[in-house]
């Protein structure tokens, strides 16, 4: 069995209906601006939308430990799916459900990512490790080409992302599972790379998103599957629950719920995935949303005005 590349529409979504009792929220692109801050309209939004009783979850590809951070600032409930739905968690210590790869698969990845010269980043529980000792490195260079470290908010992002640093070759993965592995070579290196893991039998992992810019989770992992997993825990049906998000791995959750919105500043094949397209980011385009969710004025009558990209 080889491994399954995303970009095939899934089944008919729910169909949306009234009132909202969930919504979940990616965060990157979507909540958190370039500047990685959180406007603070977003935050009453989500404050609003609380006080009406409608529960708000971030779901995200991050890691737990910076996930929780931004869920604190935004103001979500303790529900949440990370690491691309590889794990659904209620607080900090208590995991509701764990889908790791299994070690031979992360092994193989890891050793074929060696063999065509791809840096990897890879997410454990409670770590990122990084190719060949170069990850803060790496890190730290990509921040100053996006100023993140400029701001007060990007210094404090850094230091949680340095923090859950460690070196590739301290990883274990049948001592340690991995729930996603990200290749952040070139791109002709990372195509190889995705060539060679498609054509293999044997291997349950599952591409998040088309093309070169993918990651790598396990076989059955998403957001949406995740989402759908803590819906049906809480009782909360998919038709009256709305996703927000920007990415391709956002496009398992709408194709799940009954209000899927995109972000303005999606992609094209990403925005046509959902029913509605909000604001960009930068203009706090999710907070106009959830206002009119806690006004009680969603959806609207059609479809929110679709600014250009």
């Amino acid at each position: 069995m080889s491994a399954r590349t995303e970009g095939r529409r899934a089944a008919p979504r729910p169909a949306p209906a009234l009132p909202i009792r969930c919504i979940a929220l990616d965060v990157d692109g979507t909540i958190l601006r370039p500047n990685l801050t959180i406007h603070h309209r977003t935050v009453a939004a989500v404050a609003a939308c609380r006080a009406q009783g409608v529960r708000v979850v971030l779901a995200t590809g991050r890691r737990l430990g910076t996930a929780f951070a931004y869920a604190r600032e935004v103001g979500a409930d303790r529900d949440l799916v990370a690491v691309d739905g590889g794990l659904v968690v209620e607080g900090e210590d208590r995991i509701l459900r764990s889908r790791p790869m299994a070690g031979a698969t992360a092994a193989q990845i890891l050793a074929w990512a060696e063999e065509e010269g791809v840096p990897v980043a890879v997410m454990t529980r409670r770590h990122v490790y990084g190719s060949r000792r170069r990850a803060p490195w790496h890190v730290l260079r990509e921040a100053r080409r996006r100023g993140t470290l400029r701001s007060v908010a990007g210094a404090r992002h850094m230091l949680w992302e340095l923090s859950a640093l460690r070196p590739l070759a301290a990883l274990d993965p049948f001592a340690d599972p991995v729930y996603k592995v990200t290749p952040v070579g070139p791109r002709d290196r990372t195509a190889a790379l995705r060539a060679r893991l498609e054509a293999a039998d044997g291997l349950d992992l599952r591409f998040t998103a088309p093309g070169a810019g993918y990651e790598i989770v396990a076989r059955g992992v998403s957001k949406g599957e995740g989402l759908a997993w803590l819906l049906h825990r809480r009782g909360v049906d998919p038709a009256h629950t709305m996703a927000v998000g920007d990415g391709w791995n956002d496009v398992e959750m709408f194709d799940r719920v009954g209000h899927p919105v995109a972000m303005a500043n999606a992609p094209p094949g990403v925005r046509e995935r959902a029913r509605w397209v909000a604001d960009h980011v930068e203009g706090a385009g999710v907070a106009a949303v959830l206002e009119r969710v806690a006004r009680g004025e969603w959806p609207p009558a059609d479809e929110l005005p679709r600014p250009a990209p």
